[in-house]
């Protein structure tokens, strides 16, 4: 209805988060693929979250528009209060699963369904078969349709799955982790990784435009090539023999979350952004 709100009022048109998937074509889809479309071809400023979707756009953009790009966004505020009690969220997951303070605690926080989650559980239950020499305990978070597939894939040792989880036990569960890591199979760009660097986890992901965006390869985590359960295997290895590494990425993953990714900072832009269609 925004297009038709702004034609009765004689305004430009600015978008957020469109998407232009031609696979659509007269597909079930189709009709919104055409409003979509539309829209984007009457608007002045189109905000743009993922720099996948810029392909599809830019080739129907009216002479004129202009995209502008918005980093991913979170209230940061609640991770970093977590963050700030890591030992006690951390002798609370020891204490209430029988886990070893001792062993290094990866996290990994995704919805399980079918498709690209799936394929990435699948990646990461052959990544997780390579490292089965190491002391590594992984805190699964997340639940869904593909549940059985996923337990299937990742089997029971060395895994605790924590089922669904609210904002808090998001929030408490990255504070007291070592890390955090997603294969992140043709992932726009992956909240759960933005909220976990945000409670000072670094994340080890498959690297994606999007994903690129939220993680600073080399400063606040490690990207590896997607698949490539071999490759991802090595940076967890590596990762994880350096705890000094983990502590100066873990940190440099919260001051980038809250300067760069926080909803102040969205809502800023957007502000200014807002302004200048409105001239």
């Amino acid at each position: 209805i925004g297009p038709l709100v702004c034609d009765a009022f004689a305004r430009l048109v600015t978008l957020a988060e469109a998407s232009i998937a031609p696979k659509q074509t007269g597909g079930p889809w189709g009709a919104g693929l055409e409003a979509v479309t539309a829209a984007v071809r009457r608007a002045s400023h189109i905000i743009v979250l993922n720099p996948d979707d810029r392909e599809c756009i830019e080739p129907v953009m009216a002479p004129g528009s202009r995209i502008v790009a918005l980093p991913p966004f979170i209230d940061t505020r609640t991770p970093r209060l977590a963050a700030a009690d890591r030992p006690g969220h951390r002798a609370a997951l020891s204490s209430r699963y029988g886990i070893s303070p001792s062993e290094l605690w990866i996290a990994v926080s995704a919805m399980m369904r079918f498709g690209d989650k799936l394929e990435s559980y699948r990646v990461l239950g052959r990544t997780m078969e390579r490292l089965r020499d190491l002391p590594l305990h992984w805190f699964v978070a997340g639940d869904g349709p593909a549940r059985a597939d996923v337990e299937a894939l990742l089997g029971a040792a060395n895994v605790t799955y924590l089922g669904a989880q609210d904002p808090r036990g998001m929030d408490r569960l990255h504070a007291a982790v070592d890390f955090a890591v997603w294969p992140a199979i043709r992932e726009a760009f992956g909240m759960a990784m933005l909220e976990a660097q945000a409670a000072g986890a670094s994340v080890i992901a498959g690297r994606s435009p999007g994903v690129a965006q939220i993680i600073a390869d080399g400063e606040t985590g490690l990207l590896t090539p997607p698949g490539d359960d071999m490759t991802m295997a090595a940076a967890i290895r590596a990762l994880a023999k350096d705890p000094e590494r983990q502590r100066r990425m873990g940190q440099a993953a919260m001051v980038k979350a809250e300067q760069e990714h926080d909803i102040a900072a969205a809502a800023a832009g957007i502000g200014r952004l807002l302004r200048e269609a409105a001239s």
